[in-house]
């Protein structure tokens, strides 16, 4: 993958494109702020289809041509059990509340 364009984030500046099961976007590196200092973004999705049912798919996450092949399947395992907690999510009572409950016992 290469980099296609690159958007210095000057104050007030926004990017807008359009979006797709591939677009990607993101940092090329880790995002290091100065002391004090956060990045802040919105984001927003307009879905102009109304009549048919939406398709909700999880955001995929990619790991960076660098990454080691530990990263590598780290981002592939993080991928798939998002997909199936949004499966079950979907059709089953499990909620996020529930799955807080659990997880906070395994910090």
């Amino acid at each position: 993958m290469t980099k296609a364009v690159e958007i210095v984030p000057n104050f007030g500046r926004a990017a807008l494109f359009h979006t797709s099961e591939r677009s990607l976007h993101g940092h090329p590196d880790p995002l290091a702020c100065p002391p004090g200092r956060a990045r802040q973004s919105i984001a927003l999705w307009y879905y102009t289809v109304a009549d048919q049912p939406l398709d909700v798919q999880p955001t995929e996450y990619f790991a960076r041509p660098t990454d080691s092949l530990k990263k590598k399947l780290l981002v592939q395992v993080d991928n798939w059990l998002v997909r199936v907690y949004s499966l079950l999510k979907r059709y089953t009572p499990l909620n996020d509340q529930t799955v807080s409950r659990v997880l906070k016992y395994f910090r």
